[in-house]
Parts: C-alpha cells; structure tokens; sequence
C-alpha cells in the first residue's frame, strides 16, 4: 500500500505572507491587530521561523487558544497598553472592515512601528465581491481606489501590491510616510 502524499491547499493568508517574504526581514516581531483566534499570525509565525509574535484583540475570549500559538509573546485587550515602536510588522488582516474609525487605528499602529517597518493588510474588495455589503459587521467598505487614495492621504506608502494575488480581496503592505 502506498502512502498518501496529499498536501492541503495552500490557503490566502498563507500565500499571501509567502508572497511578502521577500519584504520583510528574516527575524522580527509582528503584532496581529484584530487577532481573534489567532489563525492569520499562526500562519505567519509558520512561514517566519525566526519572528516572535504578539496578539492585540479588544475580546479576551480566544487569549488562551492564542498564547498557545508557538513564539506568541504576549495578549493585549486594550490599546493603550500596547508597547510604542515594538514592531517590525503590523498585521491587520480582515479587520479595518470592522472598525468605524479606520484613521484612529492607522495612528496607532504606525507609532507601534519601528522605523522601517510594514502594515500588512488585507480587506475584502468591493467592487469584486459586492456581497461584502451584506455583512452586518462589516461598517467600512473598500475598492482598491478607495483604499490606496484614503492610506495615501493618511500618511502610508504603498510598499507590496498583491492586487492580483487574490480574486475578493485587497491585499497590501505599506509603510508609514513623513505625511500624517
């Protein structure tokens, strides 16, 4: 009998941090803005061997599941505890689509940064996945022309351009500018 060698699909979050690799240094720490369960920094802690991770979620409900994650640092459930210029990366992965105040979150996280650092980013696409407007937590919707005009006028340059990486969704890295 021979052995199976069925790998599973690679996933969106997994494809997407193999894509960025080349961006983004060999050892750092990342910080998972919107964690949840923890699922998109697993996947990036499995591609970066040599990074350490935090995790900042306004509910404590998954703290533990996450922390269980290998290489998982620390929790955080309130902003302001969060450590200023701490980051090399910044992931905030199907999350700005939740917050009501997207602008207030992006000065957060670019003083989490340390210089030279990237927010890696990922929102459904509207005008490629219209159903997006049905989702009752979703309060901020974004086109690739909405979002890159809206991130410019915030201060943020556009460092990774996954446009065509995936058929729904946005997926960019950017880094913050002198302008804010």
């Amino acid at each position: 009998v021979s052995q199976s060698r069925y790998r599973p699909p690679e996933t969106r979050t997994a494809r997407a941090f193999r894509m960025m690799r080349r961006h983004l240094p060999a050892k750092g720490r990342v910080l998972d803005f919107g964690t949840g369960n923890g699922a998109a920094l697993k996947s990036f802690l499995q591609r970066f061997p040599r990074w350490t991770g935090d995790a900042y979620d306004v509910s404590r409900h998954k703290e533990r599941e996450v922390l269980k994650i290998p290489r998982v640092r620390e929790f955080f459930s309130s902003a302001e505890d969060l450590p200023e210029n701490r980051y090399e990366t910044v992931i905030l992965w199907h999350t700005l689509e939740h917050i009501f105040h997207p602008r207030a979150v992006l000065d957060k996280i670019r003083v989490l940064l340390k210089p030279g650092g990237l927010l890696l980013l990922q929102v459904p696409d509207l005008l490629r996945n219209p159903f997006d407007l049905g989702i009752y937590d979703h309060v901020s919707h974004f086109t690739r022309r909405s979002l890159l005009h809206l991130m410019a006028g915030w201060g943020w340059k556009l460092e990774i351009d996954g446009m065509g990486w995936f058929h729904n969704t946005l997926t960019f890295g950017f880094s913050p500018s002198n302008i804010s």
